[in-house]
Parts: structure tokens; sequence; C-alpha cells
């Protein structure tokens, strides 16, 4: 779905806003990328109902919670793996090299090039 021109002037003046503001900032100074502007994706929880055979999931959960009531009610013999949430903008971001917050994900495993 597409922004409405109000939504879209909105964004640009406080992105403008915000490039001003800190125009002479060091870059440990600056905001860190928002969710959104990471493309930062969600956790997933895969849960494989025979621990032995794990190439493809039984089912995917968006929630530990989730995935742990389903191992229980197929009766606790399976097994529940995490797949980390991924950031996917840093590889397309023109401030890379430059940048300390992307180094963080990559310490953390978030961020894979």
């Amino acid at each position: 779905e597409l922004f409405s021109l109000a939504e879209i002037e909105d964004w640009l003046i406080k992105k403008t806003t915000a490039i001003d503001e800190f125009a002479d900032a060091d870059e440990k100074d600056l905001p860190l990328c928002t969710r959104e502007e990471l493309w930062r994706t969600e956790p997933v929880y895969s849960y494989y109902k025979d621990p032995t055979k794990t190439k493809r999931a039984t089912k995917n959960f968006d929630s530990y919670p989730e995935a742990h009531a389903r191992l229980i009610k197929d009766g606790s013999c399976g097994v529940i793996k995490e797949k980390l949430s991924e950031v996917k903008a840093c590889a397309y971001c023109s401030a890379f090299t430059e940048c300390t917050q992307k180094d963080q994900y990559l310490l953390d495993g978030s961020l894979v090039i």
C-alpha cells in the first residue's frame, strides 16, 4: 500500500530536518537506523517433530511460546530451533564502510555479508 501525499510530505520533512540537524555530527553521534530502515526480519521459531530430521521444519512460528505449545501438544519429543532476525539494508547502504552500527550487527550475527 502506498503512502498518502501527506504521509510522504511528513516523512520528507522529518528526514531533511534530521539531515540538517546532524550534518556536522560525528558518525558515532548519529541516531541509529530504525528497524524499518534496516529491513530487519522477525525471528522465526522452527519446530521439528522428529529431532533427527531438521532439513525441513514441521511448522514455523512467530513466537517461542507458540512453538513450545506445539512441542508439548506433540508429546515433547521434538525440537525448536530459533532463526534470529536479520538485517538486510546494510548490505546496500552507501555508508557501509564508515558505519559503526553495522559492526555490531556483524558481531551479533544479524548481518551476514
